[in-house]
């Protein structure tokens, strides 16, 4: 039983891990375009810590990481959106 929780939990993170890199690798080649967009570590882990505390919660695994990855790429676009327009 505590494998299997494990085993979720493991996946669980790995699923919300790859969507939080891709944005910011993708974020981070900003910069290759136009020094000014360059954004640092801490403003995408306090941005993304943020989207932990406000995205909608669930009881549900999916859901949740649906909501969190949801919240935290409209974060992402909502900040970078008005710098580069």
């Amino acid at each position: 039983m505590q494998y299997n929780v494990y085993l979720v939990t493991c996946h669980t993170v790995v699923q919300v891990a790859k969507h939080s890199s891709i944005l910011f690798f993708t974020i981070s080649d900003l910069a290759n375009i136009e020094p000014m967009y360059q954004y640092s570590l801490t403003w995408f882990i306090n941005l993304y810590l943020q989207s932990i505390l406000n995205s909608e919660p669930s009881s549900d695994l999916a859901r949740r990481i649906l909501n969190l990855n949801d919240h935290f790429t409209y974060s992402i676009y909502r900040n970078v959106l008005p710098i580069i327009v």
